[in-house]
């Protein structure tokens, strides 16, 4: 399958617990990973206020560092969040707003992380779920335009495929450069 440029790209949604082991599957309740275009990767992580922001390595190191079975439900959010390119996120003091994370700090690429309020955060995972029964293939079928009626893709429209903090490479997949 060759990959092109386009802003009329396909939509995958998958849940998260999919992509883990069985052993910790549980830990990602109401996670999705959301793929625009087949490589640009969106993490939909329930309330982590708890432990993030600051997104700081004091926080982060210990996450990388303890085996995945024995990390808390919060702290696995945060360990998945770190492979997206993009996360949203509810967070009552920080919603409406995004910042950008560079993990680790040394690191070329910059994890953009979006919040939402939690009643945006509760309608997005009603209707992720509902996606993955239509786009949760590996080849989806369907593009961004077959899905606008779902307010959780106005939302990747607007908020993160229409932001100023989408990377280069990724605005040019998403049909935003050429």
């Amino acid at each position: 399958m060759k990959v092109g440029p386009t802003a009329d790209y396909p939509v995958q949604v998958l849940r998260q617990a999919w992509e883990e082991e069985p052993s910790v599957a549980h830990l990602y309740s109401e996670a999705f990973a959301v793929s625009l275009n087949y490589l640009v990767h969106v993490a939909f992580i329930p309330d982590v206020s708890a432990l993030v922001p600051p997104w700081v390595a004091g926080t982060l190191s210990p996450l990388m560092a303890t085996p995945q079975e024995r990390l808390s439900p919060a702290q696995a959010q945060v360990f998945s969040a770190l492979s997206a390119s993009y996360v949203v996120t509810p967070n009552a003091a920080l919603a409406g707003t995004d910042e950008r994370v560079r993990w680790p700090a040394d690191a070329d690429d910059e994890i953009v992380v979006f919040y939402v309020t939690q009643a945006e955060y509760a309608g997005f995972v009603t209707e992720l779920a509902e996606l993955t029964g239509i786009v949760g293939d590996a080849y989806p079928d369907k593009r961004v335009s077959d899905l606008r009626r779902h307010q959780v893709v106005t939302f990747l429209e607007r908020r993160v495929v229409g932001s100023d903090r989408l990377a280069g490479r990724h605005a040019i997949l998403l049909g935003r450069a050429g």
